[in-house]
């Protein structure tokens, strides 16, 4: 706190009067210490004196302007309020004392660095006697002091919300930062997990989807193999109902020619018998005409089978299909 070098803090000092004879001689001999300035022994012979009659008010401004003396601003400011205490119980308080402890008071405080309180009794002071000038002087040094005291706190305010705002804001920053680092910490150990751990995550979605495909190529496989059997055990059955079908026809044209010879055939075969060159004739004929029949009747049977078999062998591709590589539940 800068003090104005023009402005003193004067302490008003009373010889005290003897009240009783040891009392007296210590506090005249206080006194005489005062004015030496010796002010540590003046303080030890007021305090004896105060302790003889603890309500002389006198004594209490003496002890309390030698505390003053010491810088010891507290311990004055008791002896200060005891004084005023002093006075005030007196029948009729002496009215120069006690504006003299209000301005003794006052400068205590001031050094404390009490100011507000400070001026409230330097204009009690001044309320009791007006005129006093060396009052007045300090009161308006206590309120410069005041004054310059806001104008500091308001600057020092402004500063540390300043510096709060900053704080907050390197705060945020480093809190950023120290995130940003987790992650990317995160991101690598996870990285180096990925590497070193074949049983991850990641590497278990892919093992997984590796499996799907396998069982999906597997059973693709196994679909196109029944399919395969399936055509397989399709054509064999159409070459086993094509193979009777011509055994069928190859019967049915023999039957004719063998009950032919049978009615043909002469009793004696060495006897020669116009007529059996015509009948001969005839079921050659016939054979031939039986042969073609056949013939048309095997091309249509075989036309037939297989027309047969491309259906069965296309709906069985579509119900494969349609139930996602499962085997037909029809045989076609």
């Amino acid at each position: 706190m800068k003090f104005l070098p023009t402005l003193l803090f004067t302490l008003l000092f009373y010889t005290p009067v003897a009240y009783s004879e040891n009392a007296n001689a210590l506090a005249s001999q206080a006194s005489q210490e005062y004015d030496l300035d010796n002010f540590k022994e003046a303080t030890k012979l007021f305090e004896q004196a105060t302790t003889l009659e603890p309500n002389n008010y006198k004594f209490n401004i003496g002890l309390g302007s030698s505390k003053y003396k010491l810088n010891d601003f507290s311990s004055a400011e008791a002896e200060f309020r005891k004084a005023l205490s002093a006075i005030q119980s007196q029948p009729q308080p002496p009215t120069q004392q006690y504006a003299d402890a209000l301005y003794n008071l006052a400068n205590s405080l001031v050094q404390q660095n009490k100011l507000e309180e400070a001026i409230k009794n330097y204009e009690e002071s001044l309320k009791t006697i007006p005129d006093q000038e060396h009052v007045k002087n300090n009161l308006e040094y206590a309120k410069k002091l005041l004054e310059e005291q806001k104008k500091q706190e308001q600057q020092n305010g402004q500063s540390s919300d300043q510096d709060s705002e900053k704080q907050d804001g390197q705060k945020d920053k480093q809190d950023d930062e120290q995130k940003n680092k987790e992650q990317n910490n995160q991101q690598q150990d996870d990285k180096q997990n990925s590497e070193t751990n074949p049983n991850s995550p990641q590497d278990n979605n892919e093992n997984s989807k590796k499996d799907q495909e396998q069982d999906g190529q597997s059973n693709d496989k196994n679909n196109q193999q029944n399919n395969q059997q399936d055509s397989q055990q399709s054509n064999q059955q159409d070459s086993q109902d094509d193979q009777q079908n011509n055994k069928g026809a190859s019967d049915k044209d023999n039957q004719p020619n063998n009950r032919q010879n049978d009615t043909d055939q002469p009793d004696n075969p060495n006897e020669f018998d116009p007529n059996n060159i015509n009948q001969s004739e005839h079921d050659a004929n016939d054979h031939d005409q039986s042969a073609i029949a056949g013939e048309t009747l095997l091309n249509a049977l075989t036309e037939h089978r297989g027309a047969q078999r491309n259906f069965r062998h296309a709906e069985a591709l579509k119900q494969i299909k349609s139930s996602g590589g499962k085997l037909p539940q029809r045989d076609w």
